[in-house]
C-alpha cells in the first residue's frame, strides 16, 4: 500500500508541478513531502516494516541529500557523496530524475545516471530517464 501512494505522489510531482510557478512548486514539494512523511509514520505505527521502505532513502533523507549536492560545487565531491549514498540505500526513478535535473554537464549527468542504475528501486518506470535524457541530449545536439 505504501508503495502505491509514494508512486502516485511520484506522479503527482512529476506531472503536475511543472505547471506551477516556483513558489508553488516549492510549496507542493513541501506538502508531497510531508505526506510521504505521514504515511512512514502510518506505516511504522501499524507494525509495518517492508523491504522498500528499509532500503530506499526516505523523502527526508533524499532532500537533505540534494541539498548537499546542490551547496556542492565539486562534481567529484558530488559524484562521492552518491557513491557513498548508494552503497548504503537505493533510489526512486523520481529521486534519479531530481539529481539529474540538479546536475549541469550532461556528460556528468549520465555518470551519475551509471552510478545510480543498479540501485534503482523501481527500475520499471526507469524509461522516464532515458526520454529525460534522450531530450537533454537531443537539446543539446542542437546547440552545438
Amino acid at each position: 500500500m505504501k508503495d502505491k501512494i509514494v508512486q502516485k505522489l511520484d506522479e503527482i510531482e512529476e506531472e503536475y508541478l511543472s505547471e506551477l510557478s516556483s513558489q508553488e512548486r516549492r510549496e507542493a514539494v513541501v506538502m508531497i513531502d510531508e505526506i510521504g512523511e505521514l504515511v512512514d509514520q502510518i506505516m511504522e505505527q501499524e507494525g509495518f516494516e517492508t523491504n522498500e521502505r528499509k532500503d530506499t532513502l526516505s523523502r527526508t533523507q533524499f532532500n537533505k541529500l540534494l541539498e548537499v549536492l546542490m551547496t556542492n560545487n565539486s562534481f567529484a565531491k558530488q559524484k562521492n557523496v552518491l557513491l557513498m549514498t548508494s552503497l548504503q540505500k537505493n533510489f526512486t526513478v523520481n529521486q534519479v530524475y531530481r539529481i539529474l535535473h540538479s546536475i549541469k554537464d550532461i556528460d556528468n549527468k549520465f555518470t551519475i545516471l551509471e552510478l545510480l542504475v543498479p540501485n534503482i528501486s523501481n527500475p520499471k518506470d526507469m524509461y522516464r530517464l532515458f526520454e529525460y535524457l534522450k531530450n537533454i541530449k537531443k537539446d543539446s545536439d542542437l546547440s552545438s
